[in-house]
């Protein structure tokens, strides 16, 4: 039996209280590790920063993520992300929480066409965090 798999129809991603799950076709959280040597030569991974990787729909609507990321630019703001979708966390289950920084303007407009979409990508850093949430209490 292998382990339950996270779907990519059930994400949550609340930036600054407000999940922008309908925004998001692709959230991802990863990070840069710098292996260091210790004292007895034993070699330990550290992480040195951790983003998010997010690719959104172009919406100029006062409620999008492109609205939200070009009216808060450089600021700071806490974040909750739920790769399974799960509105409370669980030890199988788990949230992850902390603050990031909102990236600079993200880009605006793409090719034509009837049926064309635009959609942006951009960076979160994240500045404090991720903190693993396996419970409520």
């Amino acid at each position: 039996m292998g382990s339950p798999r996270i779907k990519g129809d059930r994400l949550s991603f609340h930036v600054d209280g407000v999940d922008h799950w309908a925004d998001a076709t692709s959230v991802v959280m990863d990070g840069e590790d710098l292996e260091v040597p210790d004292m007895h030569g034993e070699v330990k991974l550290i992480r040195l920063r951790s983003w998010f990787d997010v690719e959104a729909v172009q919406s100029t609507a006062a409620a999008s993520l492109w609205t939200f990321c070009w009216e808060h630019q450089g600021q700071t703001v806490p974040f909750a992300y739920a790769p399974h979708g799960n509105p409370l966390p669980t030890e199988d289950q788990p949230h992850f929480t902390g603050v990031l920084t909102v990236p600079l303007a993200p880009r605006l407009g793409g090719s034509a066409g009837r049926t064309t979409e635009q959609t942006f990508e951009s960076r979160f850093h994240i500045v404090q965090g991720p903190l693993r949430v396996t419970t409520t209490e």
